[in-house]
């Protein structure tokens, strides 16, 4: 009886033992769908526990500081999680419930396939040392998801930022390739790939051409052209006049043409720039552009007192004086219908065309003449401005014209009322004074003319270097001379 008891407990253990093999706790098993997803897609996470039924199930991620956490109340075998990290899960069934192991943990990397696209303000292909760039980093489909950004030049990490707008002043150092990715924040484990390349190309400060011709045609206006040496777009043009106090132009000033081009007809210094961009970036000032209305200076050679028949060598000088330029050549006839002196020019022989020579010879003179040149070059000509005139003294033995001076003596003061008188075959007559050896005036100027006498209160000392009677006839007008000195 006692055998048969034993046998029996025996086997009740063995049973027991044989049926605690059978509910050995069993471990959850996590599986993963592809990591390369749109943004808000997610990355498709399984959780099941083999050979079994009725299971729930709990899924964890564990955290920055090694934690795991639940990250979710879904309860379902399938989840899409929307971040990178570090998952597991585990089953529970039963009442109260009865839990599996946890699974392994499963690193989740997430490839965002969203296609990135990098943009340039402005989008000028060629930049300029100290304009301000402005580059966007756009997630194409990541609306709603709060990104941080990665940028890379050339591939190597160069800036980092919550903000897809990239901003800075640029240097020619900046010159390259530039990318961005993109990843959530706080999320160290996904990012999307990167963009395709924006080249940036970025150059020293431009400079600004200023073209035009520095002559100003008598009468005539001068075009202007500003440029920025490249080909690069976008800029507008400004306009200045003056070389230490600089004033911008305006229409007063000159007729925009167009943009960078104007037209001017006055004297002055100019300069331009360039500008662009916002905020507005400028160029450096050109060189300045002096316009002005040249007038040639005339030599003549000899000047006093030639001989009768003697040659006479004229030269024309223009400042700054380079290739290209004709010279014409007149007489200086005084104008006897103005009270103030003036003339009227009478080209010389051969010189309609001009010559190509600065220099002109006269040959066989006989009488006292003034003489001016002028100067001109480009198609259509432009021409300087005429040249003083300049006489030249001839000692011509029958002069058609005399002039005496009344008190006769040879010393006059500055107190002394005179008299000049004209003698001559002339119907009327016109006194003139040389101020300077070739600047001329007449007795309106500074006396009163009473038919062939000019009369001078007082002599002043600036007037009184010599005089100089004329004669005009009816049909043609000429000049004869005597001269004293007073």
């Amino acid at each position: 009886m006692m055998e048969n008891t034993l046998k029996w407990i025996f086997a009740c253990v063995l049973l027991y033992v044989g049926h605690a093999q059978t509910v050995q706790k069993p471990r959850a098993i996590l599986t993963t769908g592809t990591s390369r997803v749109l943004v808000k897609e997610g990355v498709s996470l399984n959780c099941s526990v083999e050979e079994f039924s009725g299971w729930k199930f709990q899924w964890f991620k564990r955290t920055s500081d090694n934690r795991k956490v639940i990250v979710t109340g879904d309860q379902n075998g399938e989840i899409r999680v929307l971040q990178g990290g570090k998952y597991s899960c585990r089953g529970f069934r039963g009442e109260p419930a009865f839990y599996s192991d946890i699974s392994h943990e499963v690193f989740i990397k997430i490839n965002y396939i969203n296609v990135l696209v990098v943009t340039q303000r402005p989008s000028w292909s060629q930049m300029f040392r100290g304009e301000t760039i402005t580059l966007t980093c756009e997630v194409q489909g990541g609306e709603g998801v709060q990104w941080e950004y990665e940028w890379s030049k050339d591939w190597t990490n160069v800036h980092q930022t919550n903000e897809k707008i990239w901003r800075f002043i640029a240097s020619e150092t900046d010159t390259g390739e530039y990318r961005c990715k993109g990843r959530p924040r706080g999320d160290s484990y996904s990012s999307t790939k990167w963009s395709e390349a924006l080249l940036l190309s970025v150059s020293r400060k431009p400079k600004v051409q200023l073209k035009g011709l520095k002559i100003l045609p008598v009468g005539g206006r001068v075009n202007l052209t500003c440029s920025v040496n490249s080909s690069s777009p976008g800029w507008i043009y400004e306009w200045v006049k003056g070389e230490k106090h600089s004033e911008h132009l305006t229409a007063k000033d000159a007729v925009f043409l167009s943009n960078g081009l104007i037209s001017v007809s006055q004297e002055g210094v100019y300069r331009c720039r360039g500008k662009r961009g916002e905020p507005v970036y400028h160029t450096e000032f050109s060189d300045f552009a002096g316009i002005k209305k040249y007038q040639p200076v005339l030599r003549v050679s000899p000047r006093w007192w030639l001989s009768p028949g003697s040659s006479v060598t004229l030269s024309c000088e223009v400042e700054h004086e380079s290739a290209g330029w004709s010279f014409y050549w007149y007489k200086a006839v005084p104008d006897l219908s103005h009270k103030s002196a003036s003339y009227s020019y009478e080209l010389l022989p051969a010189s309609s065309n001009g010559t190509a020579d600065n220099s002109y010879i006269i040959h066989g003179q006989t009488h006292t003449a003034g003489y001016v040149c002028r100067a001109g070059r480009g198609e259509p000509h432009v021409y300087t401005l005429y040249s003083q005139p300049h006489f030249v003294w001839s000692g011509d033995l029958h002069p058609s014209a005399s002039l005496s001076v009344s008190p006769d003596r040879v010393q006059h003061f500055t107190s002394d009322s005179v008299s000049l008188t004209c003698e001559g075959n002339s119907a009327e007559w016109r006194v003139g004074s040389f101020l300077l050896p070739d600047l001329l005036s007449f007795c309106s100027d500074w006396g009163t003319m009473n038919g062939s006498t000019c009369h001078v209160q007082k002599i002043q000392s600036s007037n009184a270097v010599s005089g100089v009677s004329l004669d005009q006839h009816s049909a043609t007008q000429s000049t004869s001379l005597d001269t004293m000195m007073i």
